[in-house]
């Protein structure tokens, strides 16, 4: 474990390895080791839906609270990790190996999607609902990332996504979660003798994220919908379809153990950032008898009121 000095420059530590770091070393990529971001990703996504759901409990109003739409966009993030990934290998592969066909070079992810599918199979694999269930998923993400509501009216067939994105809440949440994981089952067993299911971080131990959805969000959504009277169409549970076949290129995983880590210091008893934000919230009073909303008019620009 290397202990950063004091006076190093942060960004001085960008190109070592990195505690918790994962990824595959296999015959491709001349040997080295091609990360899997995916893994941190959806460790992530995870924990947001978690804090979605308990802001869902403790909000009056119903909405994607400030914690929604970034929940949603982190587990596509994570699915277009993996897929990315996937196709990575499988691209990287066919250029090696001249022996299974080629695989054509996009930047779009539905499209590497087909790409490995073919691939890995030999041109054997039948289109799947995973992937329709994806291509709506992805609409919907767009919608939200790139802002194009009022201006796209998708619509959705083998999804519950809200036609009109931005007015979402946790039922859209609970839907991406499903295709995510979905996904994330399809191609599991993609690369023989290897789990590409992401493992979730949880008191010391890592364990699958299917499981710790349907043992944990999917629970506590429906126990929360149900303390507010209020119930779903949206089934939540996950389908058991897969590729079905796999690509042997010898791979293993590694995760690593060790890596950089902060100067000893004396922690404070408050978190700065907490502490800096609740000086804020002191430095602005709240007055009873006023409810405020956003001053966007002209006016703000000149005095730097919000």
């Amino acid at each position: 474990m290397r202990i950063a000095k004091p006076g190093d420059k942060l960004e001085a530590y960008r190109d070592c390895h990195l505690v918790g770091e994962s990824g595959m070393q296999s015959r491709l990529f001349s040997g080295d080791i091609l990360p899997f971001l995916f893994h941190d990703s959806a460790n992530t996504a995870f924990y947001m839906a978690v804090d979605a759901l308990k802001a869902m409990q403790n909000s009056p109003v119903i909405g994607p609270t400030q914690y929604g739409i970034p929940a949603v966009n982190m587990w596509f993030l994570s699915v277009e990790s993996m897929i990315s990934t996937l196709y990575k290998i499988v691209l990287d592969d066919s250029e090696s190996t001249k022996s299974r066909g080629a695989v054509r070079q996009t930047q779009k992810l539905l499209e590497k999607a087909e790409q490995i599918d073919s691939y890995i199979s030999g041109g054997k694999a039948t289109p799947s609902q995973m992937r329709l269930k994806l291509t709506e998923f992805a609409t919907f993400r767009n919608t939200l990332f790139h802002d194009l509501t009022y201006v796209k009216r998708p619509t959705y067939s083998h999804t519950i996504f809200a036609v009109r994105a931005e007015k979402m809440n946790q039922v859209d949440l609970m839907q991406a979660i499903i295709v995510a994981v979905n996904t994330f089952r399809y191609y599991r067993g993609a690369i023989h003798n290897i789990d590409l299911l992401p493992k979730v971080f949880i008191n010391a131990q890592f364990d699958a994220v299917d499981l710790l959805a349907e043992e944990v969000l999917f629970p506590a959504f429906s126990e929360i919908l149900a303390s507010r009277q209020m119930a779903t169409d949206l089934k939540l549970e996950f389908s058991t379809e897969s590729l079905g076949f796999e690509l042997d290129i010898e791979a293993r995983m590694l995760i690593r153990h060790d890596g950089p880590t902060f100067p000893e210091h004396n922690p404070s008893n408050q978190t700065i950032v907490h502490r800096l934000l609740a000086d804020a919230c002191t430095r602005r009073p709240i007055d009873p008898t006023i409810f405020k909303v956003p001053d966007y008019t002209a006016n703000a620009r000149s005095t730097g009121n919000s």
